[in-house]
């Protein structure tokens, strides 16, 4: 019995020192990753902006904030490629837009003034509708 508990106290040893030795090992490549996260940055203070269908592919956009810099509106494809409207307006008050010209597909609005910032993707479809008629 004697060989059998210095075994059990051997092999514990050798667990433990196995244990602490990879925890040491673990701590500096633990510490470096946290080095290397980016911190974290606030988020930009959002517009309140709302948008009313109406018509099939118009879109009314108003801002409901109070902002004191010019209101940059773009209209663009949704992976910023290609930009299909640009304008900077003194106020965004019920500004419609007609996007009837625009192909199928996905969009975003993006409404910026100052550091405040407003984005919302949009899909257009064309569907069609089939009727059957009677003729006499």
């Amino acid at each position: 019995m004697k060989t059998n508990n210095s075994f059990t106290k051997n092999m514990m040893l050798t667990l433990a020192t196995l244990v602490v030795a990879s925890l040491g090992l673990m701590t500096p490549a633990t510490a470096a990753t946290r080095a290397d996260k980016p911190k974290k940055t606030e988020a930009a203070p959002k517009l309140n902006v709302t948008i009313e269908t109406f018509g099939g592919t118009k879109f009314r956009l108003t801002l409901a904030d109070q902002v004191d810099s010019k209101v940059m509106v773009l209209v663009r494809s949704e992976d910023a490629s290609e930009i299909l409207y640009k304008s900077a307006l003194s106020s965004l008050n019920g500004k419609v837009f007609d996007l009837s010209p625009l192909a199928d597909g996905t969009y975003v609005f993006e409404v910026a003034a100052g550091d405040r910032k407003f984005t919302q993707t949009f899909e257009l479809k064309t569907q069609i509708n089939r009727v059957a008629l009677a003729k006499n």
